[in-house]
């Protein structure tokens, strides 16, 4: 009886009355390699295939825009990159898509292709406003062999983080808002969120034309009750915000204190005035 190993690399010459023979190599160079142990009997051979993986771990993961060629504008339809070199073998091979920490996509892949290659794959999204500094990164998972406990080991290799910069028009809660103050300083904001920061504009019914150009805030003091219009626009989109002002003017209230008051007031003064007056005739006689 005798017993040996037949491989591309590593073979083991037939050995005579022995019960155990051990294939060995240093380094594996064949891919596809399909190690045989045989056993020669006075009956015949019997042999068998040892299922062999041969794994390379990926050189790199990286991320990357596709077709980036400006800003990127909410509600537009994109695409991210992800490209793993070197890696072997493909079959084995799964893309996982990170949105900040959380995990939004996987990708794998049918290739039966032993040798290491460089794979690519995409993740189609559809920006808001939201995602506005958000970080995506992608990783590439290498399932490996069983463990003793009977999981599947895997050995993950992660890109480079890619914050993406999301260009939005300004957008207001509310488009009208009314002011009825008749004692304190009114001052109307108008301030929004927008990516870039916008411009503001103003318009009146008491004025012809813009004004308060490039402030958010307006402050009433000097303006008194009317219709005031804020404009914020910044190239992606543009709001207006009216900002309808019922105040009466200051003092209107001390007008109305003398307007109920005053007559008694003065007829105080005229009967203080007479009875002086009577008084000093009284100590002439």
């Amino acid at each position: 009886m005798g017993m040996g190993w037949e491989a591309s690399q590593g073979a083991v010459q037939t050995r005579k009355d022995v019960q155990l023979i051990s294939w060995k190599v240093d380094s594996l160079v064949h891919w596809d390699i399909q190690p045989i142990c045989f056993l020669n009997t006075l009956a015949g051979r019997c042999q068998m295939k040892l299922p062999v993986t041969v794994y390379r771990l990926p050189d790199r993961v990286s991320i990357s825009t596709v077709g980036r060629t400006g800003q990127m504008i909410e509600g537009k339809q994109y695409e991210l990159q992800c490209d793993v070199y070197n890696v072997a073998p493909v079959h084995l091979l799964t893309v996982n898509w990170y949105k900040g920490q959380h995990l939004v996509a996987k990708t794998s892949f049918s290739d039966s292709t032993k040798t290491p290659v460089n794979q690519s794959t995409r993740f189609h999204m559809s920006l808001s406003r939201a995602d506005d500094g958000v970080l995506y990164r992608c990783e590439a998972e290498l399932k490996l062999s069983m463990t003793g406990a009977g999981t599947q080991a895997s050995s993950k290799m992660a890109s480079q983080v890619l914050g993406l910069t999301v260009h939005y028009s300004p957008q207001v809660t509310s488009v009208v808002e009314i002011f009825n103050e008749t004692t304190e300083d009114i001052a109307l904001n108008c301030t929004v969120m927008a990516n870039p920061p916008p411009r503001y504009t103003w318009h009146s019914t008491n004025l012809e034309k813009e004004f308060n150009i490039g402030h958010p805030v307006l402050d009433l003091s000097s303006l008194g009750s009317g219709n005031y219009t804020c404009t914020a626009s910044n190239g992606i989109g543009s709001v207006s915000k009216l900002f309808i002002v019922q105040a009466k003017p200051r003092g209107g209230n001390r007008t109305t204190f003398w307007a109920i008051v005053g007559p008694f007031v003065g007829l105080a003064v005229v009967m203080i005035i007479g009875y002086v007056l009577v008084k000093k005739r009284t100590i002439k006689k």
